[in-house]
């Protein structure tokens, strides 16, 4: 008999944590008791704070959903929480491929998630998402919400000098500053805090999704690599490996907007938020701070910008036109504050 790709994921990370939140929990103490006394603080600051809103928040969410806490699919919980939200809203044929899925998370440095390859040796599906990759959504998370709170509130200048602070930070971790988030009015200090992690979700339901799709879609087959032809774009520059990397993209977009409540309602009846509708699109601007020119593409993957035009194409099928006008002006504007304040883009590469 097969053993599970969770077995498979523990076998082959032997020092992975089995509770993501409890490693990451006990990590976030350790940290604050070392560095109590010193002005730069890391990354974990204040989290049993931050810790405390999440579980709230999820709490909130599993009394609506009915969800459980066991972690089946993941040992990480939001992760968790996001798969079985999938599963519940897709048909029994998509439920039964989910449910073979294991996704760990992993404290290493480099900024990747992988669907790996099936092997003949294992049952179901593994993916792993590394703890960098997590930080960096967590920051676009933060960029996006101080500059939403820089627009709507009268402290603009301590906002304005959070926004810099961020997106200095999507460059080099090193700079976090937590003075300005400390001295946040209490009147917005919950306010922001659950904007910011809503984000966070929606971009991480997205990166969940995105290596589902390369599963489902059967790019990890060896034997055959599939493709689904109606997940292909409209773009005629690309290899195979593109099309999986369109394909995968434009399947996560279905996968986190499809909503059975609203099977058959008009357009102007879904009740989407823009905020969930505008995470997939930072995830690609996490991505292309790593780069100098995200017009470029590589052997393995599309250019930035190409993935962003599908991508943008593909969430259309899910909202208005206005809506969509509001996500574009929204991505842009905050795309040209990142451009401004890091100089690493030499050119407007969304447009």
């Amino acid at each position: 008999m097969k053993k599970s790709s969770e077995f498979r994921f523990f076998n082959e990370n032997l020092n992975a944590p089995k509770n993501w939140d409890e490693y990451m929990a006990n990590q976030a103490l350790i940290y604050e008791k070392l560095l109590a006394s010193d002005e730069q603080k890391p990354f974990f600051n204040n989290a049993s704070k931050y810790l405390k809103i999440i579980d709230r928040i999820n709490n909130e969410i599993e009394n609506e959903n009915g969800f459980s806490e066991d972690l089946w699919y993941s040992n990480d919980f939001l992760i968790n929480r996001i798969m079985l939200f999938f599963i519940d809203n897709v048909d029994e044929i998509t439920r039964e491929e989910l449910r073979k899925v294991y996704i760990g998370k992993l404290d290493k440095e480099e900024l990747n998630a992988i669907a790996f390859n099936i092997s003949e040796e294992f049952e179901g599906y593994l993916i792993t998402i590394n703890f960098s990759l997590d930080i960096k959504l967590s920051i676009i998370a933060e960029v996006f919400t101080t500059y939403m709170h820089f627009k709507s509130h009268e402290v603009k200048n301590l906002f304005g000098k959070m926004l810099v602070n961020f997106i200095l930070l999507l460059s080099d971790i090193s700079k976090f500053n937590p003075k300005y988030s400390e001295d946040l009015p209490n009147k917005y200090r919950e306010g922001y805090s659950e904007m910011s992690y809503k984000l966070y979700y929606g971009a991480t339901a997205f990166l969940v999704a995105h290596e589902l799709g390369h599963h489902l879609l059967k790019h990890t087959e060896v034997r055959d690599k599939g493709i689904m032809l109606d997940y292909i774009p409209n773009i005629k520059s690309y290899n195979i490996n593109h099309a999986y990397e369109f394909a995968a993209d434009s399947f996560a977009i279905d996968l986190m907007l499809k909503d059975k409540r609203y099977e058959g309602r008009e357009q102007s009846e879904r009740k989407i938020s823009l905020d969930y509708l505008t995470s997939p699109l930072y995830v690609i601007l996490s991505l292309a701070v790593e780069t100098n020119d995200p017009t470029l593409a590589s052997d393995t993957h599309p250019s930035l910008k190409d993935r962003y035009l599908n991508m943008i194409s593909k969430i259309k099928e899910y909202c208005t036109d206005q809506e969509a006008l509001i996500l574009e002006g929204i991505f842009e504007q905050i795309a040209n504050l990142i451009k401004i304040t890091n100089k690493n883009w030499n050119k407007n590469w969304w447009e």
